[in-house]
This record gives structure tokens, sequence and C-alpha cells, in this order.
């Protein structure tokens, strides 16, 4: 499973307790957004952080590779990024997208 978010803006709260309850995580970011605190207590907490350019249709293919189910907590500006990662998700053979 994926959750999708910018890391300054994403509570720890969702992905902890996704994290107590699956056996793996990613948490995808703006590479800007990959050293953020709320990254790095995630990282702690065992979720692996992928940093993707929301721009760039290679870099969220590649971020999807494999991915049974992404979340996105994308709001604000990011909700323009919603299409593309919709698009993505599908190419990507993702089983479930739930939009923000």
């Amino acid at each position: 499973m994926i959750v999708l978010g910018r890391a300054s803006a994403v509570s720890s709260t969702f992905p902890s307790l996704l994290l107590s309850r699956l056996r793996e995580l990613t948490f995808i970011s703006p590479r800007s957004q990959v050293g953020s605190s709320v990254a790095k207590e995630l990282a702690s907490l065992g979720a692996t952080i992928r940093s993707v350019d929301y721009d760039s249709p290679s870099s969220l293919a590649t971020a999807l590779e494999g991915v049974e189910v992404v979340i996105s907590t994308l709001a604000g500006g990011g909700v323009a990024a919603q299409v593309p990662l919709a698009e993505a998700s599908k190419a990507a053979g993702v089983q479930l997208f739930v939009p923000g």
C-alpha cells in the first residue's frame, strides 16, 4: 500500500495506524519533503519513503510499480496531481485508488 502526500502537511497518525496493521507501507512525497520530520518519523516506524516528481509520469509510474492500493492524502494545490496520479495508478496495475 502507498500513501501519498506532502510530508510536511500530513499528520503521521494515519500512516502510523496503517503501519500497526500492515506488513509494509510506502509513503511517497515530493523530493523536497523526503527529509521532513514526518517522513523521518514514518521511516523510523518501518515505512518505506519514496520521493517522486508529481509532474513526471515516469516518476509516478516508477513509484507505483508493484503497488496494490494507493491512498492519496493530497489536498490544496496537490489536488491537481490527482488526475495524473490516477492515470499512473491505472497504468501501473494498481487495484484500488482512493483519492484525497
